[in-house]
């Protein structure tokens, strides 16, 4: 898997900005955006220019449905004047945090669109018994998802943009160049997206070392490295090695971890 990052920090706007210069200078068609609405105020949309009509809160209507408003939103940004771009920027340029945005560049029909994506985010495990929401669509997790899928999956999730982009937990830009093909087919989105033992122990993994580091309040030099990013795998790499021990427990797991960091 290959992620390209441009060594430069990138406030939300400023990149946002760049990107959307960068399509109207190549001619692309629009810009698609997928947004972290976790803890946002509610009704929050309603800042959004009113122009972007094509959007869709992509858990609405399904059996996670509840938590759709906390979810993800897709919205499409067509070429428009300047006074759109302006509050776009303005209303994304609110959200506390770069890393809630994610951009792709496709030209698939936003419906087809949507339906992809919407696949993605419905995952089961242990023969369907479990059921949860794949949060691919948040820039922090979207590296750890895919090295968990399988490769076939990652190929498909990725068949849906040229390009990928983000802004790490470090601020730099991040891009992932995607297949996109063919749309894939109605038979293959129809079935819920399984993960197999091994996803749901990285999976897992990835989600204790979040925990681990709002816990404890950690900052990269206290765990002997220069950025977020490099912490997080390095947590992330000793949660796996608790595992492989069998430290169930939190309290003998987090003395592992605190005495390896």
């Amino acid at each position: 898997m290959t992620m390209v990052r441009n060594g430069h920090g990138a406030g939300l706007e400023s990149w946002l900005a760049s990107l959307l210069a960068r399509v109207a200078e190549s001619g692309w068609p629009h810009l698609d955006l997928l947004i972290d609405q976790a803890n946002l105020p509610p009704r929050w949309q309603k800042k959004l220019p009113k122009t972007l009509t094509l959007r869709q809160t992509l858990l609405q209507d399904t059996v996670h449905a509840e938590a759709a408003d906390e979810a993800v939103l897709l919205c499409r940004y067509q070429q428009m004047d300047e006074r759109i771009r302006t509050k776009l920027l303005a209303c994304l340029g609110e959200l506390e945090g770069a890393t809630r945005v994610m951009v792709l560049f496709s030209h698939w029909p936003f419906d087809d669109l949507a339906a992809h994506l919407r696949h993605f985010l419905l995952a089961e495990w242990q023969d369907g018994t479990q059921k949860g929401v794949l949060r691919y669509y948040n820039p922090a997790l979207f590296g750890p998802v895919l090295t968990a899928l399988a490769p076939v999956e990652v190929e498909r999730l990725l068949s849906a943009a040229a390009e990928w982009h983000w802004i790490d937990r470090d601020g730099q830009c991040g891009m992932r160049l995607g297949t996109h093909g063919d749309w894939v087919s109605h038979e293959v989105l129809a079935r819920p997206l399984q993960l197999d033992d091994a996803a749901i122990s990285r999976l897992s993994a990835w989600h204790q070392a979040e925990l681990y580091v709002q816990d404890n309040l950690l900052t990269p030099r206290q765990c002997g490295c220069l950025t977020k990013e490099a912490m997080m795998q390095k947590l992330f790499t000793l949660q796996m090695a608790a595992d492989e021990k069998r430290l169930w427990s939190q309290p003998e797991r987090a003395v592992f971890i605190s005495q390896n960091l």
